[in-house]
């Protein structure tokens, strides 16, 4: 038994580089711009090279179109134009590599984005971090990775859980004693972890 094929096409947009009416910018494009969903296009053709379209914005007498630093304005008049412009709810994104340790006790790296510029830089910082990401099965997971030494048993870290109803943090991992994985150690109260972060944006 075949199954019928789907042809899924994205909609492109042609930004022309002059002023132009709706009349004419049918004649040139093909497109009817009084006929159309504007808001359905995800690209904008400009010249020889294809853009996303960032926002989409309504105004009194038709739409701006953001993509690439250009605003295509979409009223009486066709027209493409330089400008700086903020996206609506755009939000910066920082890159926080973080390495944590304990007198060599425990040692470890990961990797944290969100859109905050403060350094995740104390253990306090980090555990509040942890508690606030989604929960699974009750637990908030970070993924690490770290080596951690207890009662001369030598442990390989691969998260840091955070029990929401003991409100506990334990590393998890293998005791690479005996070869058991999934054990875990309470650390809530490990004192003396020094936390560094080598924050930076990323756009």
């Amino acid at each position: 038994m075949g199954y019928p094929a789907y042809n899924l096409t994205t909609l492109q947009l042609p930004a022309p580089s002059s002023a132009m009416t709706k009349a004419e910018y049918k004649s040139v494009y093909g497109i009817d711009l009084d006929a159309i969903d504007i808001r359905s296009f995800k690209l904008v053709i400009f010249g020889k090279d294809k853009f996303p379209i960032a926002q989409i914005k309504e105004v009194e007498d038709g739409y701006e179109i953001y993509f690439n630093g250009h605003i295509l304005s979409i009223t009486d008049v066709v027209q493409t134009s330089d400008e700086v412009y903020d996206v609506a709810n755009s939000k910066p994104i920082y890159c926080h590599p973080i390495e944590f340790f304990v007198n060599s006790v425990i040692v470890g790296t990961c990797l944290i984005f969100n859109n905050s510029a403060e350094p995740i830089n104390s253990w306090d910082k980090l555990k509040a971090v942890i508690s606030s990401l989604p929960t699974s099965d009750n637990f908030c997971r970070l993924h690490v990775t770290a080596s951690y030494i207890s009662d001369k048993n030598i442990y390989q870290v691969c998260e840091i859980a955070y029990n929401k109803t003991l409100q506990e943090y334990r590393a998890v991992g293998l005791n690479t004693s005996d070869g058991t994985i999934n054990t875990s150690i309470n650390i809530t109260s490990l004192t003396g972890v020094l936390v560094n972060d080598g924050v930076n944006k990323i756009n």
